[in-house]
């Protein structure tokens, strides 16, 4: 996350260590990362974290290439406000 964050990401929500209601554990908030890219650690290794990274792509092509750009097979998702790419 700090990898990503000092590359341009931008940290949305979360990214600190806690502890749960008792004080005890070793746990990291569930972290939202903003304009990340396929260049970032974030975006190409597993975390073992709860965090998400999000980057924006042109176009359809430019999303397939990105999400199949990992020798791991991550989890990808797009979001999208375009409903024609939506149906």
């Amino acid at each position: 996350m700090e990898e990503a964050v000092l590359s341009g990401a931008r940290l949305i929500s979360g990214g600190l260590k806690c502890t749960d209601d008792s004080g005890k554990g070793n746990f990291f908030e569930p972290t939202l990362l903003a304009d990340c890219d396929n260049g970032m650690t974030v975006f190409l290794e597993e975390s073992f974290g709860p965090i998400v990274a999000i980057g924006r792509v042109k176009d359809d092509n430019e999303a397939v290439n990105l999400i199949n750009d990992s020798k791991y097979g991550l989890t990808a998702g797009i979001y999208t406000s375009d409903l024609p790419f939506a149906k």
